[in-house]
C-alpha cells in the first residue's frame, strides 16, 4: 500500500500559491508510492500512518491539504520521529528517507494553513465547517479573544447567547457570535479558518440561575434575612413602646401623688 503523501518536487510550489486560498477545495498535490512498513522499525506506528493515508487517498478529500494535515496530527509521535527523531536522518534510517522527506514538505505546507504537525489535533464537539468564517457585517459577533480551540468552545458554552464561533488556527483567534446565518458564512479567506456551530442539544432553553459568589446570598436567603430583620425590628419597636408606656404610667402616678401632697 502507498502512503499517498505529498512529494517534495511539487507540493511547496502548489501550497505556496494555493494553500491560503483554495486548499480546502483540492490543491492537486502529487502523491507517491512509499515503502510499506519498512520505516516502522525506526518509527513505531508508521505502518498505521501509511494505511491511514492510503484510505484517505480513496476519498474525495484525498488531495486536500487541510485534511492531510489533520490526519497527520493524529499521529504526532510518528510526525516527531520523521521530522526530528530517529526516522529523520536519511543516513541512519535510509528506509524512512522517502517518508521523512514527504512529511518535512507536508509540515511546511501545513504551516501555511495554520497547522503544526507536532501539535496533537484538537477536535471540537461543535459542528465544523472548514475553510469558512462568519462575516462581521452579517453575523452577530459577541466576543473576540485569543485562546486555543477547546478553550474557545468552552467560552461559548458558558455564554447563554453564544450560538457558535469561528476560529483562525494561525493566530488562535476565537470569535464567538450570537448568530451566523448561511449568508454570513464566507469561504474565500483560507482554510486556516473554520466555523463551528453549537449543536442544538447544547443550547440552553432558559437563562441560567445566577450562582452567588462565596459569602453571597441567594434571593431566597436575602428575602429570609429581610424577614428576620423586619421581625427583630418589630420586636424592638414593641419593646421600646412598652418601655415608653411604662415610663408614661410611672410619670403620671408620680405627678398625681405630688398634687395630693
Amino acid at each position: 500500500s502507498g502512503s499517498n503523501l505529498v512529494t517534495a518536487e511539487n507540493a511547496t510550489e502548489n501550497a505556496t500559491e494555493n494553500a491560503t486560498e483554495n486548499a480546502g477545495s483540492g490543491s492537486n498535490l502529487v502523491t507517491v508510492e512509499a515503502p510499506t512498513g519498512v520505516c516502522n522499525d525506526y518509527c513505531p506506528e508508521y505502518a498505521d500512518l501509511e494505511d491511514a493515508f492510503a484510505e484517505l487517498s480513496q476519498t474525495d478529500q484525498g488531495t486536500d491539504l487541510a485534511t492531510q494535515c489533520e490526519l497527520a496530527r493524529t499521529f504526532v509521535d510518528v510526525m516527531y520521529c520523521l521530522l526530528q527523531g530517529d526516522g529523520s536522518n536519511n543516513a541512519t534510517a535510509p528506509t524512512c528517507s522517502i517518508a521523512s522527506d514527504q512529511i518535512k514538505v507536508l509540515s511546511q505546507n501545513c504551516k501555511l494553513v495554520g497547522q503544526d504537525l507536532l501539535i496533537p489535533l484538537e477536535v471540537s464537539s461543535y459542528t465544523a465547517t472548514r475553510c469558512t468564517l462568519c462575516s462581521p457585517m452579517v453575523a452577530a459577533t459577541r466576543r473576540t479573544t485569543y485562546v486555543g480551540l477547546l478553550q474557545c468552545e468552552e467560552l461559548c458554552s458558558e455564554d447563554f447567547d453564544c450560538r457558535g464561533f469561528d476560529f483562525d488556527t494561525t493566530r488562535n483567534l476565537c470569535r464567538m457570535w450570537g448568530s451566523c446565518p448561511p449568508e454570513a458564512q464566507e469561504d474565500h479567506y483560507g482554510c486556516q479558518w473554520t466555523t463551528y456551530e453549537r449543536p442544538a442539544d447544547q443550547i440552553p432553553t432558559r437563562a441560567p440561575t445566577t450562582t452567588p459568589a462565596d459569602g453571597g446570598n441567594t434571593q431566597d436567603e436575602v428575602t429570609e434575612d429581610l424577614s428576620e430583620n423586619e421581625t427583630v425590628h418589630h420586636q424592638v419597636l414593641v419593646a421600646d413602646a412598652s418601655r415608653f408606656s411604662a415610663s408614661c404610667t410611672f410619670a403620671a402616678a408620680w405627678l398625681a401623688l405630688s398634687v395630693l401632697l
